[in-house]
């Protein structure tokens, strides 16, 4: 069992002030006409004729009721126009409140000769302060309701939605609706032509500029920017621009192929697309080694150099040779380097992307690496001998393929022909040469002659002439 709390006070003629666990109310009136406040919030107006059994009650709850929109997310439809609310027209409201209530009452209460004048005037301007704020914020409150719900239904939709044609979403950007209501486009023109992009690149400078019908500028809400595959590449909204051009990025995603383009809200409009192609990263070359080269090198001596690049991944690793002086050194671009003249000169190995090493390599013009080849011919052939011990020197070595010699050096030369034989028959000769400079320009030959006697047998006596020539040849 509850318990209850209830106190009316009476602090004059028709007035009362009534308690409850509620709160406090207030009624005042007097016979067919009172008003009351109550405790929760609400009031109560009621007016009667006495005798004639006709009255007229009107309440109001002082509770307001709410409601929570549970928004469901939805595809959201390219076309939004938010129509303005209809305000009621505060006048007619508080009119037609003050003819078909106040008024019979006011005329009650003045033909009242009973109550007392103070009594009865002071309810007069009770009553009309109380009529005209219920008619004017009872209107008020409806027409911000209405205006509310809109607003509420706007900012939900104000979305501009970047779609591919495969159904992945190129971006989202949530903003306020700025859109003209009624806006036609009639073009869209882009100022990016095709691109070739790699990964992570962006164009920052796109312009799109929009010809229609529309008071004020083009809002970014009137256009959808389309992406085919969001997998490769991206456009969307960058700034306003002017009234007429909007800027947008394109960013590259990943590697393919795809097209880009713009479409007003209502898809009626497209541009021109854009087709952008992504390629994988490149992976430069940051640092480049030469490596076989010699710091110092001799006339006609040849040595082969390579070039090694870091990364070892790196991408485009063609290598370019070069020489300062090709009268001092040659090169080629397999990395063949030959000395051709006395001084020095700088061989550079590069890389397209300017990366690149370099060697200095002095060349001693004073000595020069010389070819040599040996022939010989026998003038007559005396049957003498059927197989022969050849051995040819120079300077007491075996003959090689090159030999470094400088100007003023002596070269010596020794051949010895010698039959396998238990008796052999013998021949041998030696000659010297001085190298002169022009002997290192132009090379040089060393003949030795001599003559090979049978020493025994059917040809005992006879002779053969040899012919043995050492060619020195530049490199």
């Amino acid at each position: 069992m509850g318990l209850r709390l209830r106190k009316s006070i009476k602090i004059g003629r028709g007035t009362k002030i009534n308690i409850s666990k509620s709160g406090i109310g207030y009624s005042v009136g007097t016979k067919g006409a009172r008003f009351t406040k109550k405790a929760g919030g609400g009031t109560r107006t009621t007016l009667s004729a006495p005798g004639t059994g006709l009255s007229y009650v009107s309440e109001s709850s002082g509770k307001k009721k709410s409601q929570s929109k549970e928004q469901k997310p939805a595809r959201i439809e390219p076309e939004y126009i938010a129509e303005k609310p209809k305000k009621r027209k505060t006048w007619l409201w508080v009119l037609g409140w003050i003819c078909f209530f106040p008024i019979p009452l006011t005329i009650l209460l003045l033909r009242n000769t009973k109550m007392k004048p103070t009594v009865k005037y002071g309810l007069l301007v009770a009553l009309w302060v109380a009529v005209l704020i219920i008619g004017f914020f009872g209107s008020t409150e409806s027409d911000s309701s209405d205006v509310s719900g809109i607003n509420e239904s706007e900012s939900s939709d104000a979305f501009s939605i970047i779609e591919s044609e495969n159904n992945s979403v190129s971006q989202t950007r949530s903003m306020p609706i700025t859109s003209n209501t009624g806006v036609t486009i009639t073009n869209i023109s882009l100022s990016t032509g095709d691109l070739s992009l790699t990964v992570g690149e962006e164009v920052t400078d796109g312009q799109a500029t929009v010809a229609g019908d529309f008071e004020g500028k083009i809002s970014p809400d009137d256009i959808i920017m389309v992406s085919e595959d969001t997998n490769v590449a991206t456009i969307s909204f960058r700034e306003q621009m002017s009234d007429t051009t909007l800027g947008y990025v394109i960013n590259a995603v990943g590697p393919g192929k795809t097209s880009v383009y713009l479409q007003s809200k209502g898809r009626e409009v497209t541009s021109e697309k854009i087709k952008v192609t992504v390629l994988e990263p490149v992976v430069e070359v940051e640092k480049v080694n030469i490596e076989g080269a010699k710091d110092s090198m001799i006339l006609g001596e040849s040595v082969q150099a390579s070039a090694a690049v870091v990364p070892d991944n790196a991408d485009n690793i063609e290598i370019t040779w070069a020489t300062s002086d090709e009268k001092v050194l040659i090169v080629d671009q397999d990395g063949n380097m030959t000395a051709v003249g006395g001084g020095s000169a700088e061989i550079t190995a590069a890389n397209r992307n300017g990366v690149s090493d370099s060697v200095t390599i002095a060349v001693d013009g004073s000595k020069r690496q010389m070819r040599v080849t040996v022939t010989e011919k026998m003038d007559e052939d005396v049957n003498i001998g059927d197989e022969w011990s050849k051995k040819r020197e120079i300077d007491g070595d075996p003959v090689g393929r090159t030999k470094i010699l400088s100007v003023g050096d002596t070269v010596n030369c020794h051949v010895l022909y010698s039959e396998i034989d238990a008796n052999p028959d013998i021949g041998e000769a030696s000659e010297s040469y001085t190298v002169t400079e022009e002997d290192l320009v132009n090379g040089f030959s060393i003949q030795l002659d001599f003559d090979v006697t049978e020493n025994g047998g059917k040809y005992s006596g006879r002779s053969a002439h040899f012919v043995v020539t050492y060619r020195f040849s530049p490199s």
